[in-house]
């Protein structure tokens, strides 16, 4: 006898059977026949020891193709049993199934899905409600008396909250005389601040230049005088300075400020881990973390372990995480009770085996200042969409870095909006992650790569791919 998988968004051809079946039945010793996807990919059709999805789309997405055939003892040898299939998780009874019996992957099998592959929702969603900005990306900062006039009122104008002293949590310390630097670079280390100088005089940039070209680099200039641009292009070591209008909008204002380095670094993120695979790569991805920009504790660390193999449960023995082993593929339910408690007001999800540019964060969660934007992710190279892909071949990171630094200078604009964004990389904040897994109970998460950004689209929120910063996909 014989088992067959299907899905029930395709639709399959009369000959889809017969077609299968005509390979499966002459060759006794084959444990089962498959096509990876739908049709023609114009391969040459191949035997496998076992079935060659990516260990992250077999566990991962619960995915095991629109087209599997495979006989029943072979199924036996590899499972037992059904309940024993549910214990052991796909990968292990393919595995096992395979040690016995190889697999035929055939290409070319008519099958078409329909006009929209996502869930389907019983009832429309409503956005959570939202003020046009959020208080907590209000920023608090301290002003010498040095600073002019015009730069207090702005920052007033754009609601952020000006400090008589330095205390913390402190976001910057704005400072218009240079005499100033040695105080307020003590007070930018004792309170985790950033220094920020402003002027409109050319010759504090030439004393800069003269005296520390390392300071001139790292030292965020904010100024109005638009004559000064031609002057630092001349300098070698020169950054871009912030310049502001003294009509311009507190949005604007502080979208500009939003790009300053360590800025919110302050603010807690409570970071999903999604881990479903070996723990060499959950190892990578954690050390991938650490090694961000940003304070160690700025990061709320929760694994999310969706049929985690025998390796994975050991490793989770041993290391004090937190982790949900989910009993269900509807996971929502049990994710949101586990994380609602946490404290924070951004939300990131990552995969195991995804490693991540060190200003990943930093260059993300600004443009969450908008209201109206739901999700946020970036270029993931080898990731489960395509459009995330970059345009160059790249098999590791050392080959990623070579081409990605020069790759960069050239993008424009830094950010666009996309219809999805892939569920193994995104920020988010936290509330409306909340609110959106909160409408959807039945989801399942594992059935689509995008399934969070469906959910996004549908309560009105823009999901964005940030194209200033990288994410890798290690096998």
């Amino acid at each position: 006898s014989l088992y067959s998988v299907v899905f029930a968004s395709a639709f399959y051809a009369p000959q889809y059977l017969s077609r299968i079946m005509a390979v499966l039945q002459p060759q006794v010793k084959l444990a089962g026949v498959y096509a990876r996807w739908c049709v023609g990919m114009n391969q040459e059709d191949r035997i496998f020891k076992e079935p060659t999805y990516r260990y992250g789309e077999l566990l991962g997405r619960n995915i095991i193709g629109p087209a599997l055939i495979f006989r029943a003892e072979a199924f036996k040898q590899g499972a037992g049993s059904f309940a024993a299939f549910a214990h052991q998780g796909l990968w292990g009874v393919w595995r096992k199934m395979g040690a016995t019996r190889p697999f035929f992957q055939i290409n070319m099998v008519p099958i078409r899905y329909q006009g929209h592959p996502y869930e389907c929702l019983e009832r429309p969603l409503q956005p959570a409600a939202q003020a046009e900005a959020s208080a907590w990306m209000r920023l608090r900062c301290y002003l010498t008396a040095s600073v002019p006039n015009e730069v207090r009122m702005l920052l007033r104008k754009a609601n952020h909250t000006l400090l008589d002293a330095p205390e913390s949590p402190l976001d910057l310390i704005l400072f218009g005389d240079l005499n100033e630097l040695y105080t307020v670079s003590e007070l930018a280390h004792r309170h985790q601040a950033t220094p920020v100088l402003v002027t409109q005089e050319p010759y504090d940039f030439r004393n800069l230049a003269h005296y520390s070209k390392g300071l001139l680099r790292s030292l965020p200039i904010l100024t109005a005088n638009e004559d000064i641009l031609p002057l630092l292009a001349q300098t070698r070591y020169a950054p871009k300075p912030l310049l502001y209008r003294p009509e311009m909008s507190g949005r604007e204002l502080t979208e500009m400020l939003l790009r300053l380095p360590r800025v919110l670094q302050r603010e807690q993120v409570v970071t999903v881990v999604r881990a479903v695979n070996h723990p060499r790569l959950l190892e990578a991805t954690l050390d991938s973390l650490l090694s961000l920009d940003l304070p160690y504790q700025s990061l709320s660390l929760f694994l999310l372990c969706p049929e985690p193999t025998a390796e994975l449960r050991r490793w989770l023995s041993r290391h004090p995480y937190t982790a949900l082993i989910p009993d269900r593929l509807d996971y929502f339910p049990q994710l949101l009770a586990n994380i609602k408690p946490l404290p924070g007001h951004l939300l990131m999800g990552i995969d195991s085996g995804v490693v991540l540019s060190k200003d990943w964060l930093h260059r993300c969660k600004r443009y969450l200042w908008n209201p109206h934007i739901g999700l946020v992710s970036s270029f993931l190279h080898n990731g489960d969409l395509p459009m995330q892909h970059l345009p160059f071949p790249a098999r590791n990171l050392a080959e990623l870095d070579t081409q990605w630094q020069d790759f960069r200078q050239g993008l424009n604009p830094l950010a666009e909006e996309v219809d999805y964004v892939g569920n193994a990389l995104f920020l988010a904040k936290k509330d409306l992650f909340e609110h959106a897994l909160s409408l959807a109970p039945t989801a399942l998460p594992l059935a689509n790569p995008a399934s969070l950004s469906f959910l996004f689209k549908n309560l009105g929120y823009h999901r964005l791919m940030v194209k200033e910063t990288v994410g890798f996909q290690v096998f």
